[in-house]
């Protein structure tokens, strides 16, 4: 298969060792394949591999046996979901800034004095659509917005205080 070595480093001492294919393990200096019982018994050793080390724990790794350390402190898994969380959080709100931008530039501010039925309606439903994009997005944004566009009278305060 393969004559090619790599060298690998564990507990600071580096050994050279043939590169072989998952499935695979060296004997003799040629890589040989491994019947299924070979592969079942290096994949139940490498389950049974955790051990503990200080507050650190070592995992074997099931295709190449290195060992990996992993600081239970600091979750990997944890800190990546946590970004990608973030990351849609700040994509969808850029489009709720837009879709709010939008309305409350279409909006008719004053659709409570009027006469027609279906401008009320149409009014009220505009309005309900605002508030419901303005819960979804940070409360000082969503103000923001809304004292850009809104008439004097229905501005929030600028202190605040609402």
């Amino acid at each position: 298969m393969s004559d090619r070595y790599i060298e690998k480093t564990r507990d600071g001492e580096t050994s050279r060792e043939l590169d072989c294919p998952e499935g695979y393990r060296a004997h003799d200096g040629k890589c040989v394949k491994m019947t299924a019982k070979e592969i079942r018994h290096r994949e139940d050793a490498a389950h049974r591999a955790k051990r503990s080390n200080g507050n650190k724990q070592v995992y074997i790794d099931k295709k190449r046996n290195d060992t990996i350390e992993k600081n239970e402190d600091v979750n990997m898994n944890d800190k990546l979901r946590q970004l990608i969380r973030e990351e849609i959080k700040s994509i969808l709100n850029e489009d709720l800034e837009d879709d709010l931008e939008k309305a409350l530039k279409q909006h008719d501010w004053f659709y409570n004095y009027s006469d027609d039925g279906r401008a009320y309606k149409k009014g009220q439903a505009q309005r309900d659509n605002i508030r419901n994009l303005m819960s979804k997005m940070d409360d000082t944004e969503a103000k923001k917005l809304w004292n850009k566009y809104a008439p004097k009278q229905y501005k929030y305060p600028e202190n605040g205080l609402a």
